[in-house]
């Protein structure tokens, strides 16, 4: 069990050991450090404070897919180059936070702005006058946390630090996302970004972004994966995973709706998914977010049994549904449960395993 962060301070342990300021190894951990300090909490209690919950956060289509793309002499099954790549596989990094912050960003602006209009900016990376910022509405590993003193100055560097990083990679000219009209200043050149068009498209100049109206291509993303928590604990390889498949509910599987199956060449070119963020579906659905319906003889990334035997073989592709009421749970719990039972799983396994060389060493005796 959990304890409260008011019980980390009973008993003269400190919190600030080598142990608790290294970051934890696994998601598990690291999300039960974030539910021990009430960090999610505190994030999206703050981006609450922008306006009122939206029905769904719209994203335009051209985001994450290119529905006419280039194969530039690369295989269908390989990834292209970075910059051939819809805007959302181009910014995705296993250690960055672009892709979430411009997801963030989306649903604050649709917080308090009516469809086909433009929203203002006024949210500053880091409020000095006591307001809130961009630093508390993100949550991550903070190494100084407190809970009587909340976020310490180091932390709030820390923070500030990767959202700037994050905006260099949102504002880069190949395909720009966010434009920083103070990035000439001396001082503040981060404040009061701004969201572009989520195509990054700037053919003379960039384009502004506005919320889109019902004319717009769009597809809809469950306004539980910013109010439950969901946004920060997700890996970017399964955000764009989700929203290959919230893209494509327009084009449901005959027979099973609301399900939709990807061949590698749709997948690759035109999303940008992967061999790593097409796997990410395992845990998608451990913590009950989408549905799977496996294919006959196929393994969980998709590839084929015995395709060296038979290279022509066709096998029916897995499919999958995105379960929006699964985003209406916590975060928090449904992962901590869920790789628990995962842990104990595995250590069933581990143990039949061990029980099977034994039995095969004994069998090898007897033969003797």
């Amino acid at each position: 069990m959990l304890r409260s962060g008011n019980d980390c301070f009973q008993g003269g342990g400190s919190i600030n050991s080598d142990t608790e300021r290294r970051e934890p190894a696994t998601r598990r951990d690291l999300v039960a450090w974030m539910e021990r300090y009430g960090v999610i909490r505190e994030a999206t209690a703050n981006l609450r404070g922008s306006g009122r919950w939206p029905r769904e956060v719209r994203v335009r289509n051209s985001f994450n897919r290119i529905y006419n793309p280039t194969v530039s002499g690369n295989s269908s099954r390989r990834l292209p180059p970075r910059n051939e790549r819809p805007p959302a596989a181009m910014v995705i990094s296993p250690h960055g936070i672009a892709l979430r912050l411009y997801l963030l960003a989306l649903c604050e602006a649709q917080m308090r702005t009516s469809p086909g209009e433009q929203p203002t900016w006024r949210t500053p990376v880091r409020s000095h006058e006591g307001g809130t910022g961009w630093v508390d509405m993100i949550a991550v590993y903070d190494q100084d946390r407190r809970w009587r003193n909340g976020l310490s100055q180091g932390d709030i560097k820390r923070r500030r630090d990767r959202i700037v990083s994050a905006l260099k990679t949102l504002s880069r000219p190949r395909c720009p996302l966010v434009s920083l009209p103070h990035i000439g200043d001396a001082i503040g050149r981060y404040r009061e970004f701004q969201l572009l068009h989520e195509s990054g498209e700037s053919k003379r100049s960039p384009i502004a972004y506005t919320v889109p109206a019902e004319e717009d291509g769009y597809f809809r993303l469950p306004v539980g994966l910013f109010r439950n928590g969901w946004i920060h604990v997700l890996k970017d390889s399964e955000l764009i995973f989700l929203m290959m498949l919230a893209s494509s509910r327009a084009d449901p599987v005959s027979g099973q709706t609301g399900y939709a199956k990807f061949e590698s060449s749709q997948r690759v070119l035109q999303f940008g998914v992967g061999p790593d963020a097409y796997e990410a579906h395992g845990d998608l659905e451990r913590f009950g977010l989408i549905k799977v319906l496996r294919g006959d003889d196929r393994r969980d990334n998709g590839t084929v049994r015995g395709y060296r035997d038979n290279p022509n073989v066709v096998l029916p592709l897995h499919m999958f549904r995105l379960v929006d009421d699964g985003f209406n749970k916590s975060a928090t719990s449904i992962i901590i449960n869920a790789q628990k039972r995962l842990s104990k799983k595995d250590l069933e396994a581990a143990m039949m395993s061990q029980f099977i060389e034994r039995l095969k060493g004994i069998l090898k005796e007897v033969k003797k």
